[in-house]
């Protein structure tokens, strides 16, 4: 059978708008996904029925001028079938060129994802600014809290002083002075830290035990239990935790008149990644200091600024108060427990925070 040039440039051409089609049809599926404000009800049908037929008429073509000669094909071909196939191919290039100059015209086609990208960026860097304001937010509130001491105790501690003077015992209303004045300083000297050791906590619990024995008249026997894990020069601590449960046993079970011997025990422990302190007195417990007037308020003041403290931690602490729990040393009194978990990943206590205390 011999091939003409007519017909093997009918096969190309067919070949040739079938592949316009189909390459048409799949941006027209494409754009419209990504753009549904441009998507048109009878657009993609039209043109996936359009690269039907031309599929099936390119079919019919070549096996009619490659293998069997149909005669219906060259009676229907010559007559209408190709001019259905150019109002096809002409239908087709019309809603895919719409579709173009409707997609090149469009304000959101090509700027959308340029938007989302601000906007992502935007909500990135807010978020940032939130996180780095929360940050410091925090810090400034745990400093203020440090910084704060009890207005109880300033109170007692100028009364105290003031009566001392009145009854003319200037050498130990100046002994006094000197105490507080060295508390004060310690607070001044490290009011930028929020943690430092265990010894700089040690060294600041015992000079307000030294005021409160002047205050009393009476000496409060005070007992550190360190465990041998422990080494208070390295063991990182946040500083001002212990004051307010020192002073809440000391006001509201050892200063009592029906305390004798006042005994006041602190323990500190590892306990796993944890660090685990207890302040354990043999006052008159929680349910006969609640009696008195005012106790309960200033009871509850204190205890609310160690919780409060103790949130603001990177790692927060828990603390509770049980009257004469199991394992408590004493007939009587109340144990305040604070844990620190995971203290162990805190960073370690720094020769920079050490020059900065001293």
């Amino acid at each position: 059978m011999t091939l003409h040039l007519d017909a093997f440039g009918e096969i190309l051409l067919g070949l040739a708008l079938i592949l316009f089609v189909a390459k048409a049809t799949h941006n027209t599926r494409t754009i419209e996904t990504r753009n549904p404000a441009l998507s048109s009800r009878y657009r993609l049908p039209i043109l996936r029925f359009s690269l039907a037929v031309l599929i099936i008429h390119w079919c019919f073509l070549v096996v009619h001028t490659l293998a069997i000669p149909i005669g219906a094909f060259d009676a229907v071909n010559s007559s209408v079938g190709s001019l259905v196939l150019a109002s096809l191919v002409i239908v087709c290039g019309i809603n895919y060129a719409g579709l173009l100059r409707q997609y090149d015209n469009s304000p959101s086609a090509p700027k959308n994802a340029l938007i989302q990208e601000q906007l992502l960026l935007q909500n990135v860097s807010q978020t940032q600014r939130n996180l780095s304001l929360q940050r410091k937010v925090k810090d400034a509130r745990r400093l203020n809290l440090k910084s704060q001491m009890n207005p109880h105790f300033l109170f007692n501690v100028l009364t105290g002083i003031q009566h001392l003077l009145m009854r003319n015992e200037s050498e130990k209303a100046s002994l006094v002075f000197s105490k507080f004045r060295k508390l004060l300083l310690m607070g001044f000297l490290s009011h930028d830290q929020v943690i430092g050791s265990l010894r700089q906590e040690m060294e600041h619990i015992d000079h307000y035990l030294g005021l409160e024995d002047t205050r009393l008249e009476k000496k409060i026997a005070v007992r550190w239990k360190i465990e041998s894990d422990v080494h208070p020069d390295h063991t990182p601590f946040p500083l001002f935790i212990l004051q307010p449960l020192v002073e809440n046993a000391i006001w509201h079970g050892l200063s009592s008149q029906t305390v004798l011997n006042p005994e006041l025990h602190i323990k500190v422990a590892w306990l796993d990644e944890g660090l685990e302190i207890h302040v354990q007195d043999n006052g008159i417990g929680i349910q006969n200091s609640s009696n008195k007037s005012g106790s309960t308020r200033h009871r509850s003041r204190g205890t609310a600024i160690v919780h409060e403290r103790l949130s603001l931690l990177h790692h927060p602490g828990t603390f509770q108060m049980m009257e004469r729990p199991p394992r408590h040393p004493f007939e009587s009194g109340v144990t305040a427990l604070i844990r620190l978990p995971l203290w162990r990943l805190e960073p370690k206590w720094n020769e920079l925070e050490k020059r900065k205390a001293g």
